[in-house]
């Protein structure tokens, strides 16, 4: 019987929703090939497969005309040698991203923390006259030029929320995502730089469906287009 869920592939049926449960419950690849007597080489490519088929689900889900939003920028440090010492870390990655006032993010890998890169992420995310609160980077000055209600908070002078007229400006939200993200990513022990992105999108899928059943969710976007 050919697996309803994957064109061309030995792996049974049964063998995939087993494989595709443990990978919903964010087990990592060495523990899925232990459990599943795979080599972990074999393991590696299932998982990257999903992933790819995540990052798309993520620009499809994508938030559109958001009305209250909190932006802002997180950074990770590349790694291009562990010897000599002295010639560590120095090469970093900036990713952007959003949250609206319903808990639904969006991040992305951007070149450079300046506007000409996260402006049109701005544009597909919010709506032409949103609310955005970020920190007082200079990244977010001209916003309310473009049309943006602008609040921010200066995290420099340790303010982390303020309230007025009875709305708290704050972003602590999409920095509780980047928290979350960074503790989910670190028990990988060290990503490769080139396959930060997807992991980037598999976390903002997770975060984003974390009320949902995302195996029953994986199962039917599987059996509307497969896998491979």
């Amino acid at each position: 019987m050919k697996n309803p869920y994957v064109n061309r592939t030995r792996i049974s049926t049964r063998q995939f929703r087993k494989f595709l449960a443990l990978f919903c419950k964010d087990f990592n690849a060495i523990q899925i090939a232990d459990l599943m007597h795979w080599n972990r080489n074999t393991a590696n490519l299932w998982i990257n497969l999903i992933r790819e088929r995540i990052s798309v689900l993520v620009e499809q889900e994508k938030m559109t005309n958001a009305t209250n939003v909190q932006l802002d920028e997180t950074y990770f440090t590349r790694t291009k040698e562990y010897f000599p010492k002295w010639k560590i870390p120095y090469e970093e990655i900036c990713v952007f991203g959003c949250i609206d006032d319903t808990g639904i993010v969006y991040a992305t890998i951007v070149p450079k923390p300046r506007i000409m890169y996260v402006l049109p992420i701005i544009q597909s995310c919010c709506a032409y006259d949103a609310t955005i609160y970020t920190d007082s980077a200079t990244l977010y000055k001209g916003l309310y030029k473009l049309g943006y209600k602008h609040c921010s908070v200066n995290h420099r002078d340790l303010e982390f929320s303020r309230h007025v007229d009875n709305e708290c400006i704050t972003t602590n939200r999409i920095e509780g995502f980047w928290g979350w993200m960074k503790v989910r990513l670190s028990k990988f022990r060290g990503i490769k730089w080139d396959s930060l992105g997807v992991h980037i999108a598999e976390s903002v899928w997770r975060y984003n469906h974390r009320k949902d059943d995302i195996y029953k969710l994986l199962l039917r976007e599987f059996r509307r287009k497969k896998l491979n």
